[in-house]
């Protein structure tokens, strides 16, 4: 099954939060023309959609308050993942988890993100990640949080490239 909400610009109060959590008959998503994420940002949105196999979110730019926190865990079938306008990141847990258990995900690029900011902003967001080959984030010069990329590519045991051009405004990501 196949979603395509085109004219969709903004959604607020509860976000994306648990949209489509579980929806294992779900392959593809389009929300072209969304730019905002309200409140809950995408918490869980697509947890656990294990056959979603593409998504497009060209013009994203915000997302509030959980980010993208486990948003996209163990879609299995995901094999690229991208936020193009996505220039910011300001929550508790920005890309926590957000692409956990992800086994087919081989490419994952925001290259335009330049700040990340929240407690625990990009911990195991890759974690398990183990067809990953290549990770580009050319972009982040503010990486502000407590905990950093702590776990952010453990279980990555393709990756051959990560481009993170200013670790030194960062804790330098893990791949243990």
């Amino acid at each position: 099954t196949s979603v395509s909400l085109g004219k969709v610009k903004t959604v607020s109060t509860w976000g994306l939060r648990n949209a489509f959590q579980g929806c294992t008959g779900l392959t593809a998503i389009s929300m072209r023309s969304l730019n905002t994420v309200g409140n809950y940002g995408m918490q869980y949105a697509f947890d656990g959609c294990s056959n979603l196999a593409s998504y497009d979110f060209t013009y994203l730019y915000t997302i509030n308050q959980y980010g993208l926190q486990y948003a996209f865990q163990n879609c299995t079938s995901l094999t690229s993942a991208s936020f193009w306008a996505l220039d910011s990141l300001s929550s508790q847990y920005a890309l926590s988890n957000a692409f956990k258990g992800c086994t087919g995900l081989t490419t994952a690029s925001f290259r335009i993100l330049g700040s990340i900011t929240g407690a625990q902003a990009l911990s195991n967001c890759f974690d398990g990640c183990t067809s990953l080959q290549t990770l580009t984030m050319s972009n982040l010069t503010t990486l502000n949080a407590n905990q950093g990329a702590q776990y952010l590519c453990r279980g990555c045991t393709s990756l051959s490239s990560i481009d993170i051009s200013s670790e030194d405004s960062a804790n330098a990501p893990s791949t243990q």
